[in-house]
């Protein structure tokens, strides 16, 4: 059971890393496009 919630929120955490880096690579295409 605590294996799975670990599982679970270090999923989370890479998926949000992962969103986190994509946004701020878009934001710095755009700022390099200005």
């Amino acid at each position: 059971m605590l294996t799975q919630i670990l599982k679970n929120m270090f999923t989370n955490s890479a998926l949000a890393w992962m969103q986190s880096m994509m946004i701020y690579s878009t934001k710095g295409w755009k700022e390099q496009l200005r």
